[in-house]
């Protein structure tokens, strides 16, 4: 029994909703700290979805092993997908988790420890955070086209038949 498809839908919908939040930015919400933990949370579930369907994914590929190239591709793009979307859930840890520290007094036992976890953080600058959501809602749209192509055909949609042309 195939359940790939059971576990791979939510986390499409909840990195999309991300993707799209990150990268359109409205100024109203931008100052509410409520609307970075959203984001975080949108993130933080989409990726462990993601894993739970890249999982699942292995599992599928016996189904489809006439179609062993065009698996391969697709798999590959949801592990980059995954990859891309998990690296700013780490940023997401660190932002909130420094927003959570900056509140508290730890001591000087982890003062040091804070210090590093701001040094990290300044890596991700905010233009760094939307070429990463970006660049994961277009691995994520190729994922979600290859997919298509491997359960309803190459030919099903223009978007699903112009994606599976681009590699094969």
């Amino acid at each position: 029994m195939n359940i790939h498809p059971a576990f791979v839908h939510f986390p499409i919908a909840l990195l999309t909703v991300y993707g799209v939040f990150e990268c359109f930015r409205w100024r109203k919400l931008l100052v509410l700290e409520s609307w970075t933990i959203v984001k975080a949370v949108l993130l933080w579930v989409g990726v462990i979805g993601a894993f739970f369907a890249l999982q699942t994914g292995d599992v599928a590929e016996s189904f489809h092993r006439n179609q062993r190239a065009l698996v391969d591709v697709h798999s590959s793009f949801a592990t980059a997908t995954t990859i891309i979307f998990g690296v700013v859930a780490v940023y997401y840890v660190l932002k909130i988790g420094d927003s959570y520290f900056r509140k508290i007094s730890l001591g000087k036992k982890y003062e040091r420890f804070v210090l590093n976890i701001l040094k990290i953080q300044k890596v991700f600058k905010t233009p760094i955070v939307i070429v990463l959501a970006l660049a994961g809602l277009v691995t994520l749209v190729i994922t979600g086209a290859l997919g298509a192509s491997i359960v309803y055909g190459p030919d099903v949609d223009p978007i699903v038949s112009f994606t599976y042309h681009l590699f094969f």
